[in-house]
């Protein structure tokens, strides 16, 4: 089969082949032959009220998997042991509606001692989307193309020091959302939203062979901001979404590791949600835990086990107006930490295994664009702020049940990041990626990868 070319698979899966053909073309319409864009080589683009849950049929095999950028989902990485334990909340850990407890970090150390690697990652980019994760000295970035008329998922891989160990290449078409990434059993798998529905794909840092494709299209209509997405304790990926879950939210299982597995499992729904929207999900050893916007604008949660059913009622994490936005949760050791942005602050509250609040509402800074990834027993929480007297500067701290440490580190050191920074740990080793302006007088992007030792957020 000639380069560049689609080879037809079934009638939702293709094989994404590579080649030189693809790269002229992408030459002739990117601003610049920098490797980060110009060498992408790619041609593709329970019951609940008596209700029951969507059949597997309803979400299966017709498809192919994805996830959708901006999607509240935090990056998860393995729970930590122990990270089932504990279910009842105590208590004194105040009403839903009680105001957030500390000032937030205000000081911010530089990464000295914390030996930084860095590397530009891709550059003259158009769009600023990123996803990062993390599995034992490798990270997997990937990121958007802008070419006309459509963007392309760019991906490659980087060791714990920074160091290119996979080529970028082309993936496939995305929609207006960037894709999400995460370690599944000892490949990446990418999720994104394209013209057919949620897509999946599993890229290896080889550029041979090609990448197949395939599709759930049947979750389409969703909007990718109201999936969540995590990986589930078999190399899956769990997703939370309001497709056909009648004004609730259903969980379902998709793009699995063992090739023999069917390729969409429906598991069960919630059972009081209230208008639920741009939900995050996290998975451990014995469930998954699920958080959500409600109409009124308050948050709740609830758990799930590992065959579907809610646990107990959900809860209500935090309620009175309040503007809140970009949720995250991540495995801590005694639940999840649920993660947010509202009135220009970051924001957390710890959640027991049972998803219930075990930790008043904790200040964890100023600033926007609030993600988090599994640290230890804690969580590792990166967001855009200011810090040495400098705007749009990537900052992270240690948060746990107790609320944030006293210090945090300022990741950038220079330039100022243009959009939402990510966020992953592999081993001993976080790794920061983020957009900023090539320079005052080229206003494209460069996507910037930074490594530190994790262990500078104790």
């Amino acid at each position: 089969m000639a380069p560049g070319r689609v080879r037809e698979m079934t009638p939702n899966r293709r094989a994404i082949r590579t080649g030189p053909r693809l790269r002229s073309v992408a030459l002739g319409l990117l601003v610049s032959a920098a490797w980060g864009t110009s060498i992408l080589a790619s041609s593709g683009c329970g019951d609940a009220g008596g209700k029951a849950a969507p059949s597997a049929a309803a979400v299966s095999a017709s498809s192919t998997a994805s996830a959708p950028a901006g999607s509240a989902s935090a990056t998860v990485s393995a729970p930590p042991e122990g990270s089932a334990a504990g279910s009842a909340a105590p208590p004194d850990v105040g009403p839903p509606n009680a105001a957030a407890v500390g000032n937030g970090i205000d000081t911010f150390e530089g990464l000295e001692g914390c030996a930084p690697q860095s590397v530009t990652a891709a550059e003259y980019l158009q769009r600023g989307e990123l996803t990062i994760a993390g599995r034992p000295k490798q990270f997997g970035l990937a990121w958007l193309v802008q070419l006309k008329g459509r963007a392309q998922i760019g991906f490659g891989g980087f060791d714990e020091q920074a160091k290119q160990i996979a080529r970028p290449r082309g993936v496939a078409s995305a929609r207006e959302h960037a894709p999400r990434i995460f370690p599944t059993g000892e490949d990446w798998t990418l999720a994104w939203f394209d013209d057919e529905g949620l897509a999946y794909a599993r890229p290896r840092f080889a550029l041979a062979p090609g990448v197949d494709v395939d599709h759930l299209s049947s979750v389409k209509e969703t909007a990718p901001e109201d999936v969540a997405l995590a990986v589930a304790p078999d190399g899956s990926l769990l997703a939370a979404s309001t497709f056909g879950a009648g004004g609730q939210l259903s969980l379902f299982l998709f793009a699995p590791v063992d090739g023999a597995a069917p390729k969409a499992k429906a598991l069960g729904l919630t059972k009081h949600a209230k208008g639920p929207r741009r939900p995050a999900a996290a998975a451990d050893a014995t469930g998954y835990t699920i958080a959500w916007l409600e109409t009124d604008g308050s948050i709740a949660a609830t758990r799930f086990d590992r065959e579907g059913r809610e646990v107990r009622p959900s809860s209500t994490v935090v309620s009175g107006v309040g503007e809140r936005s970009g949720l995250a949760l991540a495995t801590i050791e005694q639940g999840t930490l649920l993660v947010w942005t509202e009135s220009g602050e970051v924001r957390s509250r710890a959640l027991s295994a049972e998803a219930q609040p075990i930790a008043p509402v904790h200040r964890v800074g100023r600033g926007q664009w609030a993600t988090a990834a599994s640290h230890g027993k804690d969580a590792l929480v990166a967001w855009v702020g200011e810090a040495g007297g400098q705007p749009h500067q990537v900052v992270a701290a240690r948060v746990g049940v107790g609320g944030p440490a006293k210090k945090g580190r300022r990741v950038t050191s220079s330039g100022a990041a243009e959009a939402p920074a990510v966020v992953a740990v592999a081993g001993d080793r976080a790794g920061f990626a983020w957009p900023e302006k090539m320079s005052s007088s080229i206003q494209s992007y460069r996507a910037v990868l930074r490594t530190v030792d994790a262990a500078c957020f104790e």
